[in-house]
């Protein structure tokens, strides 16, 4: 299934310190943008809520694909968001023009959930793209696997690769999980010599990371020391730069499109990396006309993972939740994606999903989206239900 959102340390439920993470991302420092970037306005404020069906996969088949989507007209959604992760050839020009076609017959827009650095064909075929981390064990430096987004050749590639998937009116793109740094990552050459042209001083890695302990993940930060505020600064601000690069080559072929980034990544393993991976500043994405901020909370894999009761599972949902629209602030951007199916793969019991959906918008009205697969579609009279507008709620 989807990300982890919540993880509990020492007998403390992490929501605590991601609602911590999210306010400290909400208030903290003011991030420089580019001229180019405030004087591109500011876009009106969403004019209505997202109802979407989130599908990680699709019929292969056309017939069977084209069925499916009409299947998903009438049932109360304005969105398909597929997540295109392990599935690189629906962008590809022989299916993603047909993919849009049908969505759109269906009465539907369609968002494509894209990542940024889990690319390993890209990685495998350009090494010089590789980002590299600290590694806590060895105290070595050692590749992620991902790519770095402080390499222009790398970003380029990004560029064009939006550039051309906005061409062919896709009407959103939300970037994955992976538009994020982790605490050790961003140990490149390139990052180094910036680090150190900025502030006339070597990142030392071992004084950077201060104190090392142990999980059950393995081994983690407990404490940071000099240059990681700096260090962290710098990629927060990369990826500020990059938003506004990937917006400008979608939008320079499609105006129109819609761009989300995600609230905050999943698998966090302790307190410190939750508040690592808030480096960026949400209020500087907000300043580059960002659409949406999506965030997943899948109850059920943090119930059986954590081994929690109902109640304390549908409380770990609720201020989850909570603590993303505070940090948005406008509930329309806020994309809370919720599950519908237990990790089986089995459909929840529909109360159950009527139970998640008015727990995530017990403070707010804000954008939904279900996980579903397409063997698993909701019943129509289910779905209407669930998106219907509440009362003073704009269609």
């Amino acid at each position: 299934m989807y990300g982890k959102a919540v993880f509990r340390v020492k007998g403390v439920s992490m929501i605590q310190y991601v609602y911590r993470a999210l306010i400290l991302a909400m208030v903290s420092g003011v991030v420089l943008v580019s001229p180019h970037a405030q004087a591109a306005g500011t876009k009106k404020e969403s004019s209505q809520p997202l109802k979407a069906f989130l599908f990680k996969d699709i019929p292969v088949d056309q017939d069977a694909r084209e069925k499916f989507f009409l299947s998903l007209k009438g049932r109360g959604a304005n969105a398909v968001i597929i997540d295109t992760a392990g599935q690189s050839h629906i962008t590809e020009e022989d299916v993603l023009p047909n993919l849009v076609f049908l969505v759109h017959k269906a009465r539907l827009k369609l968002f494509l959930m894209v990542p940024v650095r889990n690319l390993p064909s890209v990685v495998s075929e350009h090494r010089k793209w590789e980002d590299l981390r600290y590694d806590l064990t060895s105290g070595t430096t050692q590749p992620t696997g991902k790519l770095s987004l402080f390499h222009p050749d790398a970003v380029n590639y990004l560029a064009e690769s939006i550039k051309k998937i906005a061409s062919y009116s896709v009407d959103g793109i939300l970037l994955g999980e992976d538009f994020s740094y982790g605490d050790t990552e961003g140990m490149t050459r390139d990052v180094l010599e910036a680090y150190k042209d900025k502030w006339n001083a070597a990142l030392v890695p071992g004084k950077a990371i201060a104190k090392v302990g142990s999980s059950a993940e393995g081994p983690v930060c407990l404490a940071y020391g000099e240059g990681f505020n700096e260090w962290a600064e710098m990629k927060r601000d990369q990826l500020v730069v990059v938003l506004q690069t990937l917006m400008d080559a979608a939008r320079s072929e499609n105006k129109q499109i819609a761009f989300g980034v995600p609230l905050h990544a999943p698998g966090l393993v302790s307190p410190q990396e939750a508040l690592s991976r808030y480096s960026y500043d949400v209020n500087a994405f907000k300043a580059l006309n960002v659409d949406y901020f999506w965030i997943t909370i899948p109850h059920r894999d943090i119930r059986a993972r954590d081994n929690l009761g109902f109640k304390e599972t549908m409380e770990t949902l609720a201020q989850t939740a909570q603590a993303a629209l505070t940090t948005v602030k406008d509930p329309y951007k806020t994309i809370i994606v919720l599950q519908t199916t237990y990790p089986s793969g089995r459909l929840l019991p529909y109360s159950e999903i009527e139970d998640v959906t008015a727990l995530a918008k017990k403070d707010g009205k804000p954008s939904i989206a279900y996980m579903l697969s397409e063997d698993g579609l909701l019943p129509k009279s289910l779905s209407k239900k669930l998106f219907r507008p509440k009362k003073g709620e704009r269609r």
